[in-house]
């Protein structure tokens, strides 16, 4: 629903169709909140091959279920890679540098955005909510689970209008200290939160007292959130909102699949068929057989034997290999334990660089989706912060994004060496991985350089007046 459709509604019919509304958005999300879920649990290991029920069990004991991690291993590597390091969040001056700094430090931002980016690479979205501390007027920021939160944006669909959020709750009468699971939502709009409560069919206003500052109150609602704007954030890895695995969902649970059934071939003896020559070898003798490791024959002239199929291990070994390299190939990541990327291997670092190419331009569009999502956070914090004296303005705030690289320092030093005299140093320098100023560099040596004169002159003088004296 569009949140201009909402707005009529709410014009004609107040707090009963409030509920009507919430309603219809709770049950159309349903499909949505369960396809999230579902991927974070994959993420956290909850994966499909564990669920695999037996073929047949009363034929086959054995039913191995190796998971494989790549999920895990696809989403920590991109959040590392983009979100490992500190994001420098810059202002131009002192005062408004030192709000966003106290802001970051109080909200243990570095860890929150580690954790955003676990729920918006596995699940494809994430949330975070911007509130003010009661009593301490601070600005604080709480991740969101993604499939708790409904986003109702405007016509264009560049604007959040409205956003409710919604969880399990538990109501206990003070009574009788009986406990009543429902659901509880809180409603966003661009001035206020409202609280509602599911009581049978239909959501109402929470009512009651709470303890604030060891006082008992009413509860005020709806209340202000003092934000200019819903103060929850959607933040997006992409413009199709997928998951950091989506492309490789078969691949992973084929591996999966294919390293299982291998292993229960070898537990199992699977690729083994029994022989009878002689007698008939009926159920019942052949599960005692199978507790016994017995068979008992009628007469001599009776045979049992196997007769066995020989599977190649290089085949299936190769087969899981060419999906484990398509795995990481259509992930746009890297295999960190292949030949190519362990330390010493045959390949240099600047070849492994090169092999990094997808991944990095990877890292560069969820870098561009989460600076904007950024923006939209900090514009919401400083709506409130501006309510001070001083005023700042959010678009002059610049983010910085830190990713780390293989750097083959041979390969740059033979580069600098065969570049000398033939461009300025400040060039030559600014090709060097670890030099982030070229010209600090310059100044240094050139200072270096001139402090060595200097020793050079008094060594000279002191030569010159011991042989005066002399």
């Amino acid at each position: 629903m569009r949140s201009e459709d909402i707005v009529r509604l709410l014009e004609n019919g107040g707090d009963v169709m409030m509920s009507k509304i919430i309603t219809k958005e709770i049950k159309d999300h349903q499909d949505l909140a369960t396809e999230l879920k579902k991927n974070y649990d994959k993420y956290a290991g909850k994966v499909p091959i564990l669920n695999r029920p037996y073929v047949d069990k009363a034929k086959i004991s054995v039913n191995k279920k190796l998971a494989n991690d790549f999920r895990g291993d696809i989403v920590d590597q991109i959040n590392g890679f983009v979100l490992g390091e500190s994001i420098s969040v810059m202002y131009p001056d002192d005062n408004g540098q030192k709000l966003i700094t106290d802001f970051n430090s109080l909200n243990s931002i570095d860890a929150l955005n580690t954790e955003l980016g676990e729920y918006m690479l596995s699940c494809g979205q994430a949330g975070r909510l911007l509130y003010v501390e009661a009593g301490t007027g601070e600005v604080r920021a709480v991740n969101l689970k993604p499939w708790e939160v409904i986003y109702i944006f405007n016509a264009s669909g560049d604007r959040i209008d409205y956003a409710l959020i919604y969880y399990a709750y538990t109501i206990v009468n003070t009574d009788t200290g009986k406990e009543t699971k429902t659901i509880k939502v809180e409603w966003y709009d661009k001035e206020n939160v409202t609280y509602f409560i599911k009581q049978g069919g239909s959501y109402v206003k929470e009512k009651g007292e709470v303890y604030e500052n060891s006082e008992l109150k009413e509860i005020v609602n709806p209340q202000p959130h003092f934000f200019d704007g819903v103060p929850i954030v959607k933040f997006i890895p992409n413009s199709r909102e997928q998951t950091a695995f989506a492309k490789v969902e078969q691949l992973i649970d084929g591996y999966d699949e294919g390293l299982s059934d291998w292993l229960n071939e070898v537990i199992e003896f699977r690729n083994a068929y029994l022989k009878a020559t002689g007698a008939e070898i009926d159920e019942d003798e052949r599960k005692k057989a199978r507790r016994t490791g017995i068979f008992n024959l009628p007469d001599k002239d009776c045979d049992v034997d196997f007769i066995t199929k020989t599977l190649n291990p290089e085949y299936v070994e190769n087969l899981l290999q060419i999906i484990d390299n398509n795995i990481y190939k259509f992930s746009k990541t890297v295999n960190m334990t292949s030949e190519k990327f362990v330390a010493g291997g045959a390949e240099s670092g600047e070849s492994r660089k090169w092999r990094m190419l997808t991944f990095v331009f990877l890292g560069i569009v969820i870098e561009r989706y989460f600076t904007k999502c950024l923006k939209e956070q900090y514009r919401l914090v400083i709506s409130v912060l501006n309510r001070g004296v001083k005023k700042i303005n959010y678009l002059d705030i610049t983010y910085e994004f830190t990713r780390k690289l293989p750097v083959d320092l041979l390969y740059s030093a033979k580069v600098v060496t065969e570049l000398w005299g033939k461009l300025p140093k400040k060039i030559i320098y600014s090709l060097l991985p670890f030099i982030d100023n070229p010209q600090d560099v310059v100044d240094q040596l050139e200072e270096e350089e001139n402090e060595i004169d200097l020793d050079k002159i008094e060594l000279l003088k002191q030569k010159f007046d011991q042989q005066k004296n002399e």
